[in-house]
């Protein structure tokens, strides 16, 4: 039996393989499985590894991971009528030996993204009895459910908008995915219930989500947005020092971007000088307007001030990061 496994779902594909090898005698399975590179490989390679005789009687499993360049349907030269192209022999020789594949052997073409219906591997499999699979990435309300099912695998339930909530910040790196949901089971117990305050909690692109936020509502004078945030995060256990630094970064890009727009420098420019993409760069200026320019060489000061004084244990962090942020949000730009 032969199969084509493609599309970019990379978790789902490693785990369709997986079951074929659970399949085997779990003692000689890893002596009877080859790796085969497809990008360089030759029908002659192909059936040395395929034709082997299985160590100690079995199964044999063969994986050909990706293809040949020109069969993934990159841009061929033209070419007069009746002439070969330079694939086609592969072609017409794998054509040649698939009926042939020894009924002790499993072969796995395994590749990384989808193939055209024209593609001549598909064609192969439609003619010579082989199995296809195709592996997409869900997206929108298809993401979430696959979060909801996964979880279920897992034993656990996930609430809908703490699915969304790991579908909006993770998105669709399913492995991702996989690890956070098995930690979030594993915290919630069997049978138990992932909700919003769990991913929250224990997701570390969720978290960071969170942080930016709180620095984006300082960024636009939001104090009770930017407050709300900076206590969420204190609560949840966020080092008032990591807060600090995250903080300052943002004001200092603020004071960047309003010098670099006084000498009327593009924002695509604005965002190499910055190090930034340009859309950060163009949401930090639109930030930056809040402030006089004075005022952001205040504010890192009193960053500055702050930092010395927490670390010499003259502050107290979460308070010290509480009046901050009332005072500069009461702060209006003249």
């Amino acid at each position: 039996m032969w199969y084509v496994f493609h599309g970019d779902d990379e978790l789902s594909r490693s785990e369709a393989i997986l079951e074929l090898k659970q399949r085997m005698d779990p003692i000689v399975g890893p002596l009877n499985t080859a790796q085969l590179d497809g990008r360089s490989l030759s029908v002659s390679d192909l059936r040395g590894a395929c034709d082997a005789v299985p160590f100690m009687g079995g199964t044999r499993l063969v994986i050909v991971n990706g293809l040949r360049a020109a069969a993934e349907g990159e841009e061929k030269p033209r070419r007069k009528r009746g002439e070969a192209r330079a694939d086609d022999a592969f072609w017409q020789a794998l054509e040649g030996y698939l009926p042939w594949l020894p009924q002790s052997t499993e072969l796995v073409f395994n590749v990384a993204e989808a193939l055209p219906g024209g593609h001549p591997l598909l064609r192969l499999a439609a003619s010579c009895g082989g199995q296809v699979r195709a592996f997409a990435v869900p997206v929108g309300a298809e993401l979430e459910h696959w979060i909801r099912r996964r979880a279920e695998a897992k034993g656990a339930s996930i609430v809908p908008d703490a699915a969304e909530l790991l579908a909006t910040y993770v998105g669709a790196n399913l492995r991702l995915l996989d690890q956070e949901l098995e930690k979030l089971a594993t915290y919630v117990g069997p049978a138990g219930t992932i909700g919003r305050r769990e991913v929250e909690r224990l997701v570390s692109a969720v978290q960071e989500a969170n942080i930016f936020h709180m620095v984006d509502a300082l960024g636009n004078r939001d104090g009770r947005r930017a407050l709300q945030l900076l206590r969420r995060l204190l609560q949840e256990g966020k080092a008032p020092l990591l807060l600090l630094t995250m903080i300052t970064r943002q004001f200092r890009l603020l004071l960047q971007a309003r010098e670099l727009d006084a000498q009327r420098v593009p924002v695509a420019e604005m965002a190499r000088q910055m190090e930034v993409k340009p859309f950060v760069a163009k949401k930090c200026l639109e930030q930056a307007m809040h402030f006089r320019p004075g005022d952001l060489r205040a504010i890192l000061a009193e960053l500055l001030d702050i930092d010395v004084g927490i670390k010499t244990g003259q502050l107290d962090g979460p308070l010290a990061l509480d009046l901050f942020v009332t005072r500069w949000t009461e702060r209006r730009h003249a």
